[in-house]
């Protein structure tokens, strides 16, 4: 109780005190358990006042989860610090609030706090590059942590891409290339040999590509969509007069195949009542080896 009752910082005798309660091996189990509690929760006050937030926010930051990777993140900004000593105080507060709370959930991790940093790293565009700090984390933890710590940062910045964009301003355009750069990058160096995050690298790569060239929006979920990417298509060729080669060009960024793409050119040629529009992308498309059968097949059906 009167560990619990003191304030912050403790007084070197009350420290003493507890670590020889602690260490006192004819002291109830549940009396350790309950003062080990105490002695975390007021570590963990310690580091809050530190970031220059008050200790009356403690309970709040302890309330859930969400809010104490919230303050995670809120360590991150703090200049009072080097960017070094923010991760080493970061992994000191999630390693403390683990020991709390024993049944803590994924979102609470070692794993977490370096993803956490790696996207202040990337927003603040500040050394060490996440690439650079990537290989910190190779070197210092092993291939399987790097790995896991790379899935959960491209995870999380998928995810971000993907979201929904409240103004399609420059600034937004901007900072959603730079994202896009920076997921592709960490795919690239670390994640080569994965299929699964090579197919997401090539969205990426299409996504980015839209939205440079074209000033797309462009979401993943849309480009796994066969109706969306003949809807897009179909748009892109009727909106303007395109050669053959601007269509295959712009199909191949919405992952569709020359077949795919010689086939909707053909039978929107046909449907426009145009015989010699018709003629023409036909004519170009026999050249496509890939689209000759196509060609064949829609001329006979038609």
């Amino acid at each position: 109780m009167v560990a619990k009752g003191a304030h912050l910082p403790w007084s070197r005798r009350l420290s003493e005190t507890v670590q020889s309660v602690l260490k006192n091996p004819h002291v109830d189990l549940e009396i350790k358990r309950s003062l080990e509690s105490v002695c975390r929760t007021a570590e963990m006050g310690q580091m809050l006042m530190s970031y220059s937030t008050p200790l009356g926010m403690l309970d709040a930051v302890l309330a859930s989860e969400y809010n104490f990777i919230k303050f995670i993140r809120f360590m991150f900004t703090h200049d009072r610090y080097g960017v070094a000593q923010r991760l080493l105080d970061a992994v000191k507060m999630v390693g403390t609030y683990c020991l709390l709370y024993e049944e803590h959930t994924p979102l609470v991790s070692l794993s977490r706090v370096y993803v956490l940093y790696a996207e202040y790293l990337q927003k603040a565009e500040t050394d060490p590059t996440v690439l650079q700090f990537l290989e910190e984390v190779r070197t210092e933890k092993g291939e399987q942590f790097l790995i896991e710590v790379a899935s959960r940062l491209v995870d999380d910045w998928k995810r971000q891409v993907d979201s929904a964009v409240g103004l399609w301003t420059e600034t937004s355009k901007t900072k959603r290339i730079k994202l896009l750069t920076a997921t592709k990058s960490v795919i690239l160096r670390f994640m080569s040999n994965d299929r699964h995050y090579m197919e997401v690298y090539e969205n990426l790569c299409s996504i980015q590509k839209l939205q440079e060239n074209y000033n797309m929006y462009v979401i993943t979920p849309q480009l796994e969509s066969k109706e969306w990417r003949d809807a897009s298509l179909k748009e892109f060729i009727v909106r303007d007069e395109r050669s053959l080669l601007e269509v295959i060009s712009f199909s191949s960024l919405l992952r569709m195949t020359r077949d795919e793409a010689s086939r909707l050119s053909i039978k929107l040629a046909v449907d426009s009542g145009n015989p010699l529009g018709t003629l023409t992308i036909v004519r170009l498309s026999l050249f496509n080896l890939h689209g000759y059968f196509s060609a064949l097949i829609i001329l006979h059906s038609s």
